[in-house]
């Protein structure tokens, strides 16, 4: 490693007053961005349900039943009805629900400027020019999932926050310890990470406090060296599992049926190709050679973050991806986007190693690669513009349409819909609808009628969502199929029939015959 006059930022003046001036250019970049593009609908299915978590828990509840909300991808388990994700993730949430629902985007946002805070600390901790704190700010990845209500973020950001309290050492190891904790609370899966960091981590410190060979003294050692961190952490974990015990049926959170349900779906050796060359291209694509450059980080905690990133990539290659296309040929910059979710845990910490070889880097080749690294925080800058406008887009239009959607509809009513429709534009928590995933039948068709049929006749009426692209007559086939199948039972008629920003969106009355008015189509 070089010495400590040699690395590039012992030359205390210039890179130091670059550092700040990136630091605070890229805070106003972000928020101003932020601001004019706030997120106004969530993205994806599962941030649904850790709105509707943060508005049960809100409410002061650990379940949904009873409650004159609309809550999305509950379950029940027992007597009770609970999200199907992460619980923790949605107890951090509840402070910014007294401001409304879209109030809780801005938790993430809030995390990335505190990650990027701390991931300058960082540079100015490793000798690492604090310009690099751009690199962080910057990652696509990062960007994008700061504007998403999903956990893999903050639980990436607080690995983040426990790395740089234990390089400080001493009793900053008791807040090391909460953020391990914290991490691992937001999400449980993160510990394949976290787990061996800290096992490879302890193992080193015993190794290096080994006394005249002998154990007792290392381990006497090791422990005055840790006891804050465990101090921080135990809180934490004991009441993560007594929550778990007590509101899940299970030490881990997953209910046997969606443990195995999770097991027999998504792992299996035979993902491994297809993700080594995911994970592999988008690491290396993202920023050039970052995967393989991590491999050259000699600075502090090398081999811990090495077991981290192996331990935990591995268990994730076995796990089935979404991005289920070859990213060198299908979708390529989504794929560099969102493709690295799973690795997020992780993804802030191997920016750091990146960053820090780069610092050599700069050391050796000068004004050339710093011209080269100024042209690439532009480029940057300007795709993370174009992000945000995309998704803000995408976010706008299922906006759109879910108000639509909740105008036409009675509070409390029956809406019925197909799985991706209910995706799609039905989280308005505090507006409460009964939201049923009604098309296509996932039983026999006979059973899914009479159980349609039943609750028709609870309601009174129901309304039927049809949400598809323009240029299609009506979605997915076999959803169609068995939609005309429940309208042909009874009578009906077009309340709504809209087309916008590409998409088509009609809503159906539907009644018992016996409610029918004579108005109504059969």
């Amino acid at each position: 490693m070089p010495s400590e006059q040699s690395t590039p930022d012992s030359h205390t003046g210039g890179y130091q007053k670059t550092g700040v001036v990136a630091l605070l250019a890229g805070i106003l970049f972000y928020v101003v961005l932020q601001a004019f593009f706030f997120p106004s609908y969530h993205s994806t299915a599962d941030e649904g349900c850790y709105a509707s978590m943060a508005f049960v828990f809100a409410r002061g509840r650990v379940s949904a039943e009873g409650l004159d909300l609309n809550v999305y991808r509950f379950w029940k388990i027992g007597d009770r009805l609970v999200g199907i994700h992460d619980h923790g993730y949605g107890w951090l949430l509840v402070p910014f629900t007294v401001f409304g629902w879209r109030a809780l985007f801005a938790f993430n946002v809030l995390v990335h400027l505190i990650g990027f805070i701390v991931f300058y600390l960082l540079l100015r901790r490793l000798r690492v020019p604090g310009v690099f704190c751009l690199l962080y700010l910057l990652h696509p990845s990062l960007w994008y999932l700061s504007r998403n209500l999903q956990n893999d973020f903050p639980a990436g950001v607080f690995f983040l926050l426990a790395f740089y309290f234990l390089l400080l050492g001493g009793r900053a190891l008791l807040a090391a310890g909460v953020f391990f904790a914290l991490s691992v609370v937001v999400r449980p899966s993160g510990a394949v990470f976290i787990g061996p960091f800290l096992l490879v981590w302890f193992v080193r410190k015993l190794a290096a406090g080994k006394t005249h060979g002998r154990a007792w003294e290392a381990c006497k050692g090791a422990w005055k060296s840790i006891r804050w961190l465990v101090v921080g952490a135990l809180p934490f974990a004991i009441a993560l599992v007594f929550y778990n015990v007590v509101v899940m049926h299970s030490l881990t959170g997953l209910s046997p049926g969606r443990f195995a349900e999770v097991n027999q779906a998504c792992f299996s050796v035979g993902y491994l190709p297809r993700n080594f060359l995911l994970y592999g291209t988008v690491l290396n694509v993202s920023y050039p050679a970052m995967l393989i450059l991590f491999f050259f980080y000699r600075g502090p905690m090398r081999w811990p973050l090495r077991a981290s990133l192996i331990v935990g990539g591995l268990f994730y290659a076995m796990y089935f991806h979404w991005g289920v296309g070859n990213p060198l040929r299908h979708a390529l910059f989504e794929h560099i986007v969102q493709g690295p979710r799973f690795l997020m845990v992780v993804l802030p910490l191997m920016v750091l190693a990146y960053a820090w070889v780069l610092g050599r880097l700069a050391a050796r080749f000068k004004t050339p690669f710093w011209v080269l690294y100024v042209v690439a925080c532009v480029l940057l800058a300007a795709g993370n513009a174009g992000i945000t406008v995309v998704h803000q887009r995408y976010m706008d239009r299922a906006a759109y349409f879910r108000e639509l959607l909740f105008d036409h509809t009675p509070r409390g009513s029956l809406v019925l819909m197909g799985e991706g429709t209910r995706t799609g534009i039905s989280g308005a928590v505090t507006r409460p609808r009964k939201l049923f995933a009604a098309f296509p039948f996932d039983e026999d068709a006979s059973d899914a009628l009479a159980e349609l049929d039943g609750l028709l006749s609870e309601y009174g009426e129901a309304y039927v969502s049809v949400f598809r692209s323009v240029g299609e007559r009506s979605g997915d086939p076999d959803a169609a199929r068995d939609r005309e199948s429940f309208l042909g039972r009874h009578p009906h008629e077009v309340i709504l029939d809209v087309e916008k920003l590409g998409r088509h969106l009609t809503i159906i009355r539907v009644r018992p015959p016996e409610r029918s008015s004579a108005g109504l189509a059969t």
